[in-house]
């Protein structure tokens, strides 16, 4: 930021560009499977007086993406596009914040090359053109780690408040932002200059106001258990557990499905609406963090490193999921990963500060940043056009009942033929999309039946 408090004229061009990507795919993009259920459930929402109809129950993640949806469509319109609208300008915001994040941890030069990477990065501009909750996590994730910062250097009473506001928050809009909570205190107890803060209850009090805001979520889910996605995360969470390149094919999916198989990220992967990073930056992305781990000392970019390698780690063990996909699962690594980058490409010649290891120093010193900002950054903007342009497979929408009636017929015939897990998955989405249903109900029953006599 400049020092009349204004924003560099860069960052200007770069969040201009971040946007009309992400509009291009917003336009262009047909509905995907989970926007269109997400859709039919907002739609059953009414705030009318003497009308009000409220949902509560979840397709798979928390509700808050559910009522952003609404909000949009009483706002803006039903068009897909204008449902869209929020999604594309919360993946904007998100590069303002990475700005910010890279800026405080790195310098300004840095805030700016990690905001023009998040710009053009393929996972996150393709993400942020559909209606779907992961462009919300990453956007008060990136807020979360943030506001972290400003509260370890303020130190005030409402710094913490915002904090456990921004966790929860994040949580409510996917629940894989849980992780923040154990990154946050695993960063306090690695890093002695800030070590004292588990002794102080306001560090307490940011973690009192997290739990106030997410417990109407998480108590109603508890009291749901067997429907919830807290369910379903449990029961992934106890699977064997077993390595896998979920995590790296966040960063190297596309390079994997050239050396290893073209249906490693699912077979359809190249015909659908959402993508991982291309695998030029995904290089850059794991480059830049094992650079800044040679700046370990540093307390901010030692909180970048923390959250990266947890993030990245409990998804390369987590149990569900196929070897290499889900690859969305780790994408809050995303973030820490690109502010690595960012500092990595913003060392500039005979800034030592910023360079503690010969071989950063050098790397600053060979004169590659204007080569990376023509051909790196040039390259992905420019391949992430005919990207953005694909409309993928065509779905029509569908209402909550329409949504029913076949996931119950797929269910009945998943008992049929002896799919129990398949069926037993196929009738709880039916009572998460539309409520209570006695045929849903006794498909389960069927389901426990045909699994007791297996067993």
């Amino acid at each position: 930021m400049h020092r009349n408090g204004s924003l560099p004229k860069t960052l200007w061009l770069i969040l201009a560009v971040a946007l009309a990507l992400r509009l291009t795919g917003a336009w262009r993009a047909n509905l995907i499977f989970d926007e269109r259920a997400h859709w039919a459930m907002a739609e059953t929402i009414c705030f009318q007086p003497g009308q009000i109809h409220l949902v509560s129950r979840t397709l798979d993640h928390p509700l808050m993406s559910i009522y952003v949806l609404k909000c949009s469509s009483l706002l803006l319109g039903t068009s897909d596009f204008a449902l869209r609208i929020p999604y594309v300008l919360a993946g904007t915001l998100t590069v303002l914040s990475v700005y910010f994040l890279g800026r405080r941890v790195f310098g300004s030069s840095a805030g700016l090359w990690a905001a023009a990477l998040l710009a053009v990065d393929q996972f996150h501009a393709s993400w942020s053109r559909v209606f779907m909750p992961e462009v919300l996590m990453l956007l008060f994730g990136s807020l979360v780690l943030l506001q972290f910062l400003r509260t370890l250097e303020k130190d005030t009473l409402r710094h913490y408040v915002l904090l456990g506001v921004l966790l929860a928050l994040a949580y409510l809009a996917k629940e894989p932002a849980i992780l923040l909570v154990p990154v946050l205190w695993i960063y306090l107890l690695v890093t002695p200059r800030h070590r004292r803060l588990l002794l102080r209850p306001r560090w307490y009090l940011a973690q009192g106001v997290f739990l106030l805001v997410v417990a109407p979520d998480v108590i109603w889910n508890l009291c749901q258990l067997g429907e919830s996605y807290l369910y379903r995360d449990a029961v992934l969470a106890t699977g064997p557990w077993r390595l896998s390149m979920k995590s790296f094919s966040l960063y190297l999916g596309e390079a994997f499905c050239v050396l290893i198989g073209a249906d490693v990220l699912e077979i359809d992967y190249q015909q659908g609406n959402v993508y991982v990073c291309h695998w030029v930056a995904g290089v850059l992305y794991l480059v830049g963090v094992a650079a800044a781990a040679t700046r370990w000392k540093s307390p901010e970019v030692r909180l970048m490193l923390v959250a990266f390698l947890f993030v990245f780690g409990v998804f390369f063990v987590l149990p569900g999921g196929e070897r290499f996909e889900p690859f969305w699962w780790a994408s809050l690594s995303l973030i820490p990963a690109v502010v690595c980058a960012g500092g990595l490409l913003g060392l500039r010649k005979g800034d030592d500060s910023n360079l503690p290891e010969r071989p950063v120093r050098c790397f600053a010193q060979i004169g590659l940043i204007p080569f990376f900002l023509v051909l790196l950054l040039g390259y992905l903007g420019v391949r992430y056009v005919p990207v953005a342009w694909r409309t993928g497979p065509y779905q029509p929408r569908a209402s909550v009942d329409q949504f029913v009636a076949d996931f119950l017929r797929e269910g009945n015939i998943a008992l049929e033929e002896g799919r129990l897990r398949e069926a037993r998955r196929r009738f709880i989405y039916v009572l998460n999309i539309g409520g209570p249903n006695d045929d849903a109900y006794s498909g389960l029953a069927k389901t426990r039946r045909a699994s007791g006599l297996e067993r």
